[in-house]
């Protein structure tokens, strides 16, 4: 009801404000065109867009993008830039409850990392990259967004309308600029670094101890260089500028996998994909048709963005997931904070707040390998937002960390996106992703002549030491400088594999045989063994098949705890909550389905068993950020219980292990009863783990309803194919998951089918905003008409663009 009533006074200011984004059907002038563009709309609001050029297919899906998802875009952008504390004011970085570390520090201090990542200089170094011929199709696309900027000066987003923002024309680098935003989502792995050197740190006379428990922690160099200060507090500002902007921390992943005509009824491969991502309102992702002389090709394109970066052509279909490379490295300079002279620059980052005269003023170093972030949090809590702060921490007290991060080198990714969706072989496929750089991605393709293949695309640093998840100490390296990175033809592939099918879902994607150092650090790979026993399962795969698969909610992690470490335990524990816990657990096949209550009552163990070893061992602070890292709980966790080896930092008896998973399994049960009633045949797992897509207001209690979709029962967890990714620090509800999902039929393209997680619109006023959640949630999809009679077939509506004059 609050919901219908918020949505008819909005429908009322439209009319005063003027404000009202899509597209009406009718024709429609606009300067940048040079000729008439068709834009077939059907009844998702999914674009077909027909031009007789590229450069006039790019205006139009300019335009028509903003048209859709202009505030999103704007966020974006302003986030890219470091300048949400001009929009927003000084926010404290709790505003959305991302962790609960950030008292003090505020959206000045994410901005100023923004600014240390230089996301900005790195984006005109990539447009300064591509070639001539690209830039000016990227100056295409841009003119359509401002074409409707142009057109709406007296319409005001519904977002910028409520924060008192405005948006100014785009230019060439903006788009480059969103996707760095995007590549710095997806560079985690230096906050792994510094969770593993406050690990280290704490304990290192135990380090073999936590190598048999995170996979790659290697040398352990002199303590007296740790500064846990520094650790605990930049890996805190990450996650809060990840979690603040949206991108909950540890949401990222995907499923796409490839089954060749040897394993479908068809006798022709077929493709899914569904990109993990946190779960955001709108969603992250959208779906266009483009076509023009020398292209054609549809799927999941990225607003602000020229292109699709997902999706099928008329030869062939690719997806991607990320490949979670090591590509940056966190290096110690010096123990107590000073650097040469010589090598180190200090630049003052002046940021704008929104109701202060003057910029704060954050002073930086920046060096050889890049900014010094220990900078960035040596002042101490309060942080730069705290305008009342009296005094800090001498930078100069403290150890000194730099950082070098690959996307800081520019790229051509953009161009790269677009040469895969005019390529029409395997041949053109891995020519185009030879120009990928950060982020890395597996790139899984299918082609209408029968191949699958496989191509690890980006850029690897070459280290001359070789790579490890530990901080780089500079004094006791010989050569701390990259050397460029590895040649495109030394990267992973493999072309119509003799088992008929290729599936990544982010884990580890070479033995110890390849030579080079990719990463120590990967999502565990129950998401992608479970996918590969489901496609070679069968030879008469179909498009049913491939959904089923997406659906999957069996978790081999869960069910290995359960059978080699939780049921042996049946015999020896006296609490009679725990053994009635045992008992639940023994019915349970691993499966996380939402009305069940063998995952609830699983992960409430898991969480409190985890938190109770950890925090005694490590500390409260360092095994925060344990259980915030992306893979390391689940990992960590299964090692622990299955080693029965809680004695990983002491030398305890077998006994003591038995004590920890009774006491935990003992308050899990009573967390239940208490939470979810004293029956245990009624606990649903969906009671606990539900699904928001989350707007950026999501934090305003009387527009929550409004803005954020979802609010229902989910299934899954992190390690299902149907993922239902939580944190293990933050209660149960669902940070991640499917943004979308395409199942690609390379047989008969018009038999493909897709879904997005919320809709086609950004506003939220739109019948567009919400329609496909429910679809998505229930596990169905739409058709994907890819011809252009079964396009016209769709079509509900159709607007003509036409050149002024």
């Amino acid at each position: 009801m609050q919901r219908a009533m918020l949505l008819e006074l909005l429908q009322k200011a439209r009319h005063l404000i003027g404000r009202g984004g899509g597209l009406r059907p009718g024709k429609l002038s606009l300067s940048a065109l040079r000729a008439p563009v068709e834009v077939r709309l059907d009844d998702a609001e999914v674009p077909y867009i027909y031009a007789t050029s590229v450069e006039d297919l790019l205006v139009a899906q300019g335009y028509v993008h903003a048209s859709h998802r202009l505030a999103q875009m704007e966020m974006m952008r302003r986030f890219a830039r470091g300048a949400l504390s001009e929009l927003l004011g000084v926010k404290p970085l709790r505003w959305q409850d991302t962790s609960l570390h950030f008292d003090g520090l505020s959206t000045v201090d994410l901005d100023a990392l923004l600014r240390a990542f230089e996301l900005e200089e790195a984006a005109k170094l990539s447009l300064a990259q591509v070639s001539p011929e690209y830039r000016r199709l990227v100056g295409c696309y841009v003119a359509g967004v401002n074409e409707y900027i142009a057109r709406g000066r007296k319409r005001r987003e519904l977002e910028l309308l409520l924060l008192g923002g405005d948006v100014a024309p785009w230019t060439e680098l903006d788009p480059f600029l969103l996707y760095k935003a995007f590549s710095y989502h997806l560079c985690f792995i230096w906050t792994a670094k510094l969770t593993l050197d406050a690990m280290l740190g704490r304990f290192p006379e135990r380090a073999d101890a936590i190598r048999r428990l995170v996979h790659g922690a290697a040398r352990v160099p002199d303590a007296a260089f740790r500064a846990e200060h520094v650790v605990s507090e930049l890996a805190a500002l990450a996650r809060g500028a990840v979690g603040f902007s949206g991108f909950a921390a540890g949401a990222y992943g995907s499923n796409c996998w490839a089954v060749s005509g040897e394993r479908t009824a068809s006798a022709m491969p077929l493709l899914a994909c569904d990109p993990h991502l946190p779960l955001m309102a709108p969603s992250l992702t959208y779906f266009a048709h483009l076509e023009a002389p020398g292209l054609k090709v549809a799927g999941i394109a990225s607003p602000g963005i020229p292109g699709v970066t997902i999706g099928h052509n008329d030869d062939y279909a690719w997806g991607l997931t990320h490949a979670w490379l090591d590509d940056c490295d966190v290096f110690r300079e010096s123990s107590n904070g000073h650097a040469p002279s010589d090598a180190w620059e200090t630049r003052t980052l002046e940021i704008p707040v929104k109701g202060e005269r003057a910029p704060r003023r954050v002073p930086l170093r920046f060096g050889p390998r890049g900014p010094m972030i220990s900078d960035l949090v040596a002042r101490g809590r309060g942080g730069f937002g705290d305008s009342k702060r009296q005094s800090g921490i001498d930078p100069l007290e403290l150890p000194a960390f730099s950082l070098r991060w690959t996307g800081r080198d520019g790229g051509r990714d953009l161009e790269a996106y677009w040469n895969v969706a005019r390529g029409n072989s395997w041949g053109d496929f891995r020519e185009a992703c030879a120009l990928f750089a950060t982020p890395a991605w597996n790139m899984v393709y299918a082609d209408r002549r029968g191949h699958i293949g496989y191509q690890l695309a980006g850029w690897v640093p070459n280290r001359p030491w070789g790579g490890s998840l530990d901080v780089v100490d500079v004094a006791s390296t010989h050569d701390s400088s990259w050397r460029g990175y590895l040649p495109p033809s030394e990267l992973m592939h493999a072309f119509d594999p003799p088992e008929g099918l290729i599936a990544s879902a982010n884990d580890r994607i070479a033995d110890d045989s390849y030579p080079h150092y990719l990463s120590d650090l990967f999502e565990p790979p129950y998401r992608a063994r479970r996918a590969r026993e489901l496609l070679a399962a069968r030879d008469d795969h179909t498009v049913a098949s491939m959904r089923a698969a997406q659906l999957d909610l069996y978790s081999a992690w869960a069910d290995e705890i359960n059978r080699d470490a939780l049921q042996p335990l049946a015999t020896v524990v006296s609490d009679e909550r725990a053994r009635r816990a045992l008992a639940l657990l023994a019915g349970w096949d691993g499966r996380f389905e939402r009305g069940a209550g063998g995952p609830a009552l699983f992960y409430a163990f898991v969480v409190r068993y985890a938190r109770a070893v950890l925090e005694r061992d490590l500390g409260r602070d360092v095994a925060e950020h344990v259980l915030e890292l992306y893979s390391m709980p689940a990992l960590t966790v299964q090692k622990m219980l299955q080693l029965r080896a809680d004695a990983w930092l002491e030398d305890r008896e077998p006994a003591a292990f038995i004590a920890d998973a009774e006491a935990a399994l003992a308050g899990a049960w009573s967390e239940l009863c208490e939470t979810l009633g004293d029956d245990a045949s009624r606990w649903r797992w969906g009671a606990l783990h539900q699904r928001t897509q989350r707007h950026l207001l999501h934090v305003v209690p009387l527009l929550r309803r409004l803005l954020s979709v979802g609010f229902v029962e989910s299934g899954g967890d992190g390690t299902t194919l149907d993922s239902g990714i939580l944190r293990f620090n933050v209660g149960y509800e669902q940070f991640g998951g499917s943004d979308s999902r395409l199942i690609v039929d390379l047989a008969q393209p018009d038999n493909s089918r897709w879904v997005l997680a919320t809709g086609q619109s950004g506003d939220p006023i739109s019948p567009h905003y919400r329609d496909q959640f429910a679809l998505l949630h229930a596990g169905r999809d739409r058709p994907w008409p890819f011809s252009r009679a079964a396009v016209e077939r769709a079509t509900k509506r159709v607007v003509t663009l036409e050149p002024e004059g």
